[in-house]
């Protein structure tokens, strides 16, 4: 992710540890993906292939 969005990997760190609390709060739990991404490219075309999936 920090690849993705051009920050180093502290920057993840700390807005995860910002929004846990959060999800925690209104008992929402993140699923781990079984997909692996090796560049921030294979996200993004993960994402634009996959955009008319959602869980809601």
């Amino acid at each position: 992710m920090a690849d993705l969005f051009a920050v180093i990997r502290g920057t993840i760190r700390n807005a995860i540890d910002d929004v846990q609390p959060l999800l925690d709060q209104h008992g929402y739990r993140v699923t781990p993906s079984p997909q692996r991404f090796d560049t921030a490219e294979d996200v993004l075309t993960f994402a634009r292939t996959h955009t008319d999936e959602s869980p809601y």
